[in-house]
């Protein structure tokens, strides 16, 4: 109780006078309209301005979140998209069961590591077996191919960039037919080469090198690049074409794993055929 009375002694004073001051203060706001008006503005602004930075914090925080709930919205739309592509090139509107249809089944996924600068490159991934991921599966993002999967852990997969030079990639030319290896050389990250295009072939710079869905690996029609320049060596009958990348490899962030639902199936087909 001494405690008590000595700080009610010493601050009683003040605490009055911070009480009479708060009780004038709401008569006043109370009773006149103007002083309400600034005073709800000053609170609208002060409390305002702080709920502002509080939701910036949590949409900063929940960034990651909503990237993944988005690419993996994406995966599905790439995913109807090659769908749809390859039931128009398969007429599989005269096929009524719809498992036919569907052949890709893409997983998103982010990169964790990456290397674009030596002379076999590699893409690290944070997803594994526990996701579907399985091993000689494509990766590819919206602006082109970038890897195969080579091996596959339980949370996490090592691609063979397509920036390594033994990648190789089954590319055409668009609207041409004309087809063959799109492989990289080393050099710049921004730059592989379309080879063996036989001589008579007609092509232009600028023209669109996608992929050609020869393999189970790649979708056909993923756009790659467009034509650089182009020569034929001295002797040779076919020419050797340079391929500006559309997709900046040194800035790989969400990517989409491509996995064939008839992989096993086609493989086994083609060993019984080389077998005969």
């Amino acid at each position: 109780m001494g405690i008590i009375s000595l700080f009610f002694r010493r601050y009683g004073n003040l605490m009055l006078f911070i009480l009479l001051e708060g009780f004038c203060f709401y008569l006043i706001v109370r009773y006149n309209n103007r002083q309400q008006a600034i005073l709800f503005n000053s609170y609208s602004y002060f409390f305002g301005s702080m709920y502002e930075q509080y939701s910036g914090i949590v949409s900063f925080t929940r960034q990651s979140a909503i990237a993944d709930s988005l690419a993996t919205e994406n995966a599905n739309l790439i995913e109807e998209l090659l769908t749809l592509r390859n039931s128009i090139s398969l007429k599989s509107d005269t096929i009524n069961d719809d498992t036919l249809r569907q052949t890709y089944i893409l997983i998103e996924a982010r990169v964790v590591d990456n290397s674009v600068n030596r002379d076999k490159n590699f893409i690290l991934i944070n997803k594994g077996k526990r996701h579907g991921i399985m091993p000689n599966s494509g990766i590819i993002t919206r602006n082109g191919a970038v890897g195969i999967i080579r091996q596959v852990g339980m949370n996490y997969a090592i691609a063979m960039s397509v920036l390594h030079q033994s990648a190789i990639v089954n590319a055409t030319i668009k609207n041409r037919g004309y087809f063959g290896p799109l492989v990289w050389k080393g050099g710049s990250p921004k730059k592989m080469y379309l080879e063996d295009i036989p001589m008579h072939a007609r092509f232009a710079k600028g023209d669109t090198i996608q992929t050609t869905g020869y393999s189970t690996i790649f979708p056909s029609g993923i756009t790659l690049g467009v034509i650089d320049t182009f020569w034929r060596a001295d002797g040779s009958y076919a020419y050797t074409i340079k391929v500006d990348l559309i997709e900046d490899l040194a800035r790989l962030d969400r990517v989409y794993v491509v996995n064939h639902l008839y992989k096993d199936e086609i493989s086994s087909l083609e060993k019984s055929v080389k077998d005969e």
